[in-house]
C-alpha cells in the first residue's frame, strides 16, 4: 500500500518529468549525432565524363574512359543524399589545341553542399573494382568543311529486260562538316536510293529523274535513299560526327535490253568462178546479239540487223577437210543501229563462206592478148605463157582446153611508160561458160612502142 503511494507520488511530480524528458532528448541527441559522423560510403557507377572549356570550332573525340566508377566515402548524413544525377565527372579542356590529351577527370558535388560539407567527403576512382588514377584520353580536333565528289548507286528492282546507264549527280559534290580528323578518312560520298522504285517495260521515259534533299539531321526518317561516306579503298565510313545538308537531282538513264538477230546482205558480194547463190551459203556467229535503248524506242524497231560484206568469190580458195567445199573466213564488224549500244565486248561477228559442188584445175595459157592501147603504140608480150587455176562444175572443167581460155590485158587509161607490168584478166571463149580464174593471178610484161608514122 504504502508503495503504491511513493509511486504515484512521484509520477504525479512534475519534477519526475522534467528529469525523463531530459534524459530522452539526451539520449535521441547522442543517437543522431553519432549517425550524422558515423562514415560510409556509396559507389556510382557509369558516370558520363564531360568536358568543360572547349572552344566552339573545336571536338572532343574518342574519350576513354568515357565513362567513370568511383566511390564517395563521408559522414552518413551527407553520403545518404548524393543520387547519381547529382553527379558530374568534369575535365577541363579551357585553351587546349587539337592534338591527344591524356587530363585528370574530377568530380563535381551539388551546389547545395557548402564548402565545408564537401571538404567532408572523400572520392576514390575505380576501374573493375581496382583504385586507379582519374585519368581520361582525348583527342581535340578542329572543325573543318570538306568538299568530295558524290556518286549515285540505284537499287530499285529492274524488269523485262530494263537495265540503268550510268547514273548522273547534279550538283557532282557535297560538303561536309566535322572534325577534321575524321573528314580526313572520307575520299567521296555514295547515295544510295530507289529501293523501292521498279522500272519495266512499261516506263516510257529516257530517264528517271529524282530530287533529294540530302541532311544529316534526317537520315534515319526517310527510307528512299542513303548517303554513305566512303574511303579510298570503297569501304563505308559512316561517322555521327560529320554533318552535311544540300539538295541533289540523280538522273537515270534508262534502257531496255532486246535482241537482234544477224542476217547477211549478199548485195555487195560477187559471185564468179562457179560461185553462185545456188551454191553458196553463209554463216554468221553469233548470230544475234544484245542491244539496249530507250524503251519506247526500242519496241518499235526492227530486230534485224544486216551485214553486207564485200567479198569476191573469186578469191576464196581453200578447201575444207573434206576436200570438198571451199570456205573462207573473217570477221566482220556488226552495224549497231544509231541509239543502240552493246553491254558485251561483241562488235564483230565470224562470217563463214562455203562454195560447194565445184572442183578446179590448172591450164597453161598462152593466148595473151592486149587491148584499148593507147592510140599511137603498138604493144609487145614479153610473157609467152601463164599458169591460172580455173574452177566450175566438174563437167566443164574437164571440157575445158588450154586454147579455151585467154589473157587480157586492158590498157584503157594506161599510160605508156607508167606501168610495164601489167596483170591479165582470164577469160573464156564461150562467156557464157560458168568457169572462171581463182585465186593470184601472175602478171604479164609488155612492151609498148611508138609507131614511127614516117615508115609508112
Amino acid at each position: 500500500m504504502k508503495n503504491n503511494k511513493f509511486i504515484n507520488t512521484i509520477t504525479n511530480s512534475s519534477l519526475f518529468w522534467m528529469i525523463l524528458s531530459l534524459l530522452i532528448s539526451l539520449f535521441m541527441w547522442t543517437y543522431l549525432e553519432s549517425k550524422e559522423i558515423k562514415q560510409t560510403e556509396k559507389v556510382f557507377e557509369g558516370i558520363k565524363v564531360e568536358f568543360r572549356g572547349l572552344k566552339e570550332d573545336l571536338y572532343i573525340l574518342e574519350p576513354s574512359p568515357g565513362t567513370v566508377d568511383f566511390t564517395v566515402t563521408g559522414p552518413s548524413r551527407l553520403v545518404s543524399q548524393l543520387q547519381p544525377e547529382d553527379l558530374t565527372a568534369v575535365v577541363d579542356v579551357t585553351g587546349l589545341s587539337p592534338q591527344v590529351y591524356n587530363k585528370k577527370c574530377s568530380i563535381v558535388l551539388p551546389d547545395r553542399f557548402s564548402s565545408d560539407e564537401k571538404a567532408e567527403l572523400h572520392i576514390s576512382f575505380t576501374v573493375n573494382n581496382i583504385f586507379t588514377e582519374s585519368n581520361v584520353i582525348f583527342r581535340i580536333s578542329k572543325r573543318v568543311t570538306q568538299t568530295v565528289s558524290i556518286n549515285a548507286s540505284f537499287q530499285g528492282e529492274l524488269l523485262d529486260q530494263c537495265h540503268i546507264g550510268t547514273v548522273d549527280v547534279e550538283p557532282k559534290q557535297i560538303e561536309l562538316t566535322g572534325p577534321e580528323y575524321y573528314l580526313d578518312n572520307v575520299a567521296y560520298a555514295l547515295l544510295v536510293f530507289g529501293e523501292a522504285e521498279e522500272i519495266d517495260r512499261s516506263f516510257d521515259k529516257d530517264s528517271l529523274v529524282e530530287t533529294f534533299d540530302l541532311s544529316s539531321e534526317n537520315t534515319g526518317d526517310v527510307v528512299s535513299y542513303q548517303l554513305v561516306l566512303k574511303t579510298v579503298k570503297g569501304e563505308d565510313y559512316n561517322n555521327n560526327s560529320i554533318s552535311y545538308g544540300s539538295e541533289h537531282t540523280v538522273t537515270v538513264p534508262v534502257y531496255r535490253k532486246a535482241k537482234f538477230a544477224l542476217e547477211l546482205d549478199d548485195s555487195s558480194v560477187k559471185y564468179g568462178a562457179g560461185a553462185e547463190k545456188d551454191n553458196t551459203s553463209f554463216r554468221l556467229d553469233p548470230s544475234e546479239i544484245e542491244l539496249t535503248g530507250i524503251p519506247a524506242e526500242i519496241e518499235q524497231m526492227d530486230k534485224t540487223i544486216y551485214i553486207t560484206p564485200k567479198i569476191d568469190t573469186r578469191t576464196i580458195t581453200e578447201l575444207d577437210e573434206s576436200q570438198e567445199n571451199y570456205v573462207f573466213e573473217r570477221s566482220v564488224r556488226i552495224p549497231i543501229p544509231e541509239g543502240l549500244t552493246s553491254r558485251s565486248d561483241i562488235s564483230e561477228t565470224t562470217l563463214t563462206v562455203t562454195i560447194s559442188g565445184l572442183t578446179s584445175k590448172d591450164f597453161v595459157v598462152r593466148n595473151i592478148r592486149v587491148v584499148n592501147l593507147p592510140e599511137g603504140y603498138e604493144a609487145e608480150v614479153i610473157t609467152e605463157s601463164l599458169t591460172v587455176t580455173l574452177r566450175g562444175p566438174s563437167e566443164l572443167i574437164e571440157a575445158l582446153k588450154a586454147d579455151d581460155i585467154y589473157a587480157e590485158i586492158d590498157l584503157s587509161k594506161k599510160y605508156p611508160g607508167k606501168t610495164p607490168i601489167r596483170t591479165p584478166e582470164i577469160k573464156l571463149t564461150d562467156d557464157s561458160n560458168p568457169c572462171g580464174a581463182v585465186g593470184k593471178i601472175d602478171p604479164v610484161s609488155i612492151v609498148l612502142h611508138e609507131i614511127d608514122e614516117s615508115e609508112d
